[in-house]
């Protein structure tokens, strides 16, 4: 569970989202408040404080519509925060209330929303319910990537979650398998290979 969150919190990035009836501040002051919710975060990861959390929530939720610059870093922020403090239910709607159109990729909506998903289910003990979930993000992942075979977050994104459900060997020769038809560099899959398998923990398939 402790690498779900982790690994979930580290894939999400890049978020556009919309903005209505902002009010701009001034961008100094938007990067200051950006900061201190960063480095709320960071001393969470420092000393387990939950309250850290709590704030950086308060600072983003303040302050987002004001600082459309910062938007993307401040609702990533958020995201990550709701993951640790396994509020699933809040940060599943809250990714919901976004505009799919707004995400960078097309499958980014569903993926997070299954994530959250599958952290909710996994409180619950649904060992069905989490592979069914992750059966379906592999599929979006895997359309997406079929045309846009270059695009390394997304590749990234489809071999984290392909572990979660399928052995180590599996995982493996998919890998290579991309490897040998894909244009870039070889490097990116040694390092790929290295993250996923980090963790023994995170290699244990779910059956079915």
């Amino acid at each position: 569970m402790r690498s779900h969150l982790f690994l979930f919190a580290l894939m999400f990035s890049k978020i556009c989202v919309s903005c209505q009836g902002v009010n701009k501040s001034d961008s100094s002051n938007c990067q200051k408040l950006y900061k201190e919710a960063n480095n709320k975060l960071n001393e969470y990861y420092q000393f387990a404080d939950q309250k850290k959390l709590d704030t950086v929530l308060s600072i983003i939720d303040e302050n987002i519509n004001a600082c459309p610059e910062y938007e993307v870093k401040m609702v990533n922020l958020k995201v990550r925060s709701l993951t640790l403090l396994k509020t699933y239910d809040r940060g599943y709607k809250f990714i919901d209330s976004l505009d799919e159109a707004k995400f960078d990729k097309s499958y980014k909506k569903k993926f997070y929303l299954a994530n959250f998903k599958v952290m909710a289910l996994e409180s619950a003990g649904d060992s069905a319910g989490i592979y069914k979930q992750y059966k379906k993000i592999i599929h979006e992942i895997s359309e997406y990537v079929a045309g846009n075979p270059s695009d390394k977050d997304a590749i990234a994104d489809l071999f984290f979650t392909k572990v979660k459900i399928e052995s180590k060997p599996e995982v493996l020769r998919d890998l290579e398998l991309m490897r040998q038809k894909n244009s870039i560099d070889s490097n990116f899959f040694d390092g790929l290979k290295t993250a996923i398998f980090e963790n023994e923990s995170v290699s244990n398939a779910i059956q079915k």
